[in-house]
């Protein structure tokens, strides 16, 4: 799979108001993009609500960055290509990490293999 298939999946696939992860009480989807998410310069991304009052943001530029750093993994995302691209977010609110996984595992761009890696899908 290439980054254009990628994001046209997320970006039609993942809606607001989507549970990503049934099993949890949070990672519901607030907003998609046209969302600008405002820490990462205003960039369009989706904006996940993690906790009662806790957002993350997750701009689509992240997204094509763990799917490239995915590619070059044998096709596996995890914690340490987020932490290689994000070690601030990631010391800051480690959800992220799962979050962008289930944004993937939800749009059909990879699949959860394990509790700690996702598999990019051809």
């Amino acid at each position: 799979m290439k980054w254009t298939n990628a994001r046209e999946l997320l970006i039609n696939n993942i809606v607001q108001g989507l549970h990503l992860d049934p099993k949890a009480h949070f990672k519901i989807v607030n907003q998609v993009p046209l969302y600008e998410c405002g820490n990462y310069a205003k960039t369009k991304g989706f904006r996940i609500q993690v906790g009662t009052g806790s957002f993350i943001n997750i701009p689509l530029n992240m997204l094509e960055n763990l799917f490239e750093g995915a590619i070059n993994n044998g096709e596996i995302y995890n914690n340490e290509i987020f932490a290689a691209s994000y070690p601030k977010q990631l010391k800051n609110k480690p959800c992220h990490v799962h979050a962008a996984g289930k944004l993937f595992s939800n749009a059909g761009v990879m699949k959860m293999i394990n509790s700690k890696n996702y598999q990019i899908v051809n």
